[in-house]
């Protein structure tokens, strides 16, 4: 890459930039907004914009355009989700149907289906977006695609949030095996809301 003045690489990096929002707008993508930034500072290592500068640039040219951004901490929360979910449906589709009407029943409603229903198309649309990028173009959790990940649920990823932090120290132990019917019920009850929570009896080993 031809090394340019600092004034005319603004000009090309910023060009470059509305190139791949261009890009990413046609094919409905997401664009990782870091990745972009790293990639353009490297093919343009004169320019004059400093990491966040650019990144909140390429942010502001695709709010302009209609295209969903997100960045890596955002891909990985969506990823650690989408792994602690796979992890339940698989323990899940494990169980005895006696077990799994345990889940139903101390579980209250998100035991009733247990699958993963996606994230809020109106508050939480950049946190769909990464899914779809993590489950469509990068090929990632095949069990997720093609569903729909609206969940038309308010909150849901605080929801999610308080599920993955007791799903960490979960799967740190696992030793092989899946999920047991008390893990996934104590799951999914962590999804509700404390306010509105009706706490279970104390978890067992089955």
């Amino acid at each position: 890459m031809p090394l340019l003045q600092s004034s005319d690489t603004r000009l090309h990096v910023l060009g470059h930039a509305t190139v791949a929002i261009e890009r990413a707008a046609r094919r409905g993508a997401t664009m990782m907004v870091d990745i972009e930034a790293r990639r353009l500072l490297a093919d343009y290592p004169n320019c004059s914009m400093s990491f966040p500068e650019l990144r909140d640039r390429i942010v502001i040219l695709a709010a302009r355009r209609g295209v969903t951004v997100a960045d890596e901490k955002l891909v990985s929360e969506v990823g650690n989700i989408l792994d602690m979910w796979s992890f339940i449906e698989s323990g899940y589709l494990e169980l005895s149907q006696e077990q799994k009407r345990r889940v139903e029943k101390e579980a209250a409603s998100f035991g009733e289906r247990v699958f993963f229903s996606g994230f809020d198309g109106d508050n939480e649309a950049e946190y769909i977006g990464a899914a779809r990028l993590l489950i469509e173009r990068m090929q990632r959790f095949p069990e997720f695609k093609g569903r729909d990940l609206n969940s038309h649920l308010p909150s849901s990823l605080e929801g999610y949030r308080r599920m993955y932090a007791l799903f960490e120290p979960m799967r740190a132990r696992f030793a092989g095996g899946g999920l047991l019917a008390s893990q996934i019920i104590r799951l999914l009850q962590e999804r509700r809301h404390p306010a509105r929570r009706k706490w279970a009896k104390p978890i067992t080993s089955s």
